[in-house]
């Protein structure tokens, strides 16, 4: 999701010429909303990788911090879910799941 604000139109339009031709356009996310947008982008991913560290360092090592670390992603990312339900927080709910299903079931070594 975070490489293709780059290179995926996300943006189609048509402008009509005066000879009466018609021109299709395309742009991408970060083309029309600045690199700000693919900031936005990077927070779930930013998100998700904390998660798998601290779930990581829970199933090798036994880290009560890391589990606690990877619970706090999940629910920042739960957050980001809700708030963004109108846009991308659809496209975030099934990381947002399995990551609590992880966490949930991801023994201590």
């Amino acid at each position: 999701m975070f490489a293709g604000a780059f290179w995926v139109p996300a943006y189609q339009g048509e402008l009509a010429g005066s000879g009466g031709t018609v021109t299709h356009t395309s742009a991408t996310l970060v083309g029309v909303n600045g690199f700000d947008a693919a900031l936005l982008l990077a927070l779930p991913v930013a998100l998700t990788a904390a998660a798998g560290v601290g779930l990581h360092l829970r199933c090798s090592r036994g880290s009560s911090a890391g589990r606690a670390a990877a619970w706090l992603a999940v629910g920042l990312l739960g957050v980001l879910t809700v708030l963004g339900a109108a846009s991308i927080g659809l496209y975030v709910l099934p990381a947002t799941l399995l990551l609590a299903a992880a966490a949930r079931l991801t023994p201590a070594r």
